[in-house]
């Protein structure tokens, strides 16, 4: 299971919020993004959700709202939205595709996981 120091550690925060990096699937893998300064905003990589499950983990370090969303990338239709503060996390069932987790007018530095 990749960790968020893992994603850092092989390519830095730009890797982590590349286009390229949030275009590829990831097959039963995690994949993280962390919102980068003047960035407001980042995109995991697609991941499978194995058994019908994704799990997400969003930090914003701060009491300041991140709005997210957990997307279908084949039909791009949000499953999971809403606003976040602080530290959430949750799983999400009844899933059969693959799905990325979007970040969206966060402050620097929130970060965002899905597996």
């Amino acid at each position: 299971m990749a960790t968020l120091a893992a994603v850092l550690a092989t390519g830095g925060p730009a890797a982590a919020v590349s286009p390229a990096a949030a275009q590829a699937p990831v097959a039963m893998e995690g994949a993280a993004c962390v919102v980068m300064p003047q960035a407001y905003d980042c995109n995991t990589a697609a991941v499978e959700a194995g058994d019908g499950v994704v799990w997400i983990n969003i930090n914003t370090g701060i009491v300041a709202p991140c709005h997210y969303y957990v997307r279908d990338t084949r039909n791009s239709w949000p499953v999971r939205d809403g606003a976040v503060t602080g530290h959430y996390a949750t799983r999400i069932t009844g899933l059969y595709s693959w799905y990325r987790l979007e970040l969206r007018w966060c402050t620097s530095g929130s970060s965002g996981y899905i597996r």
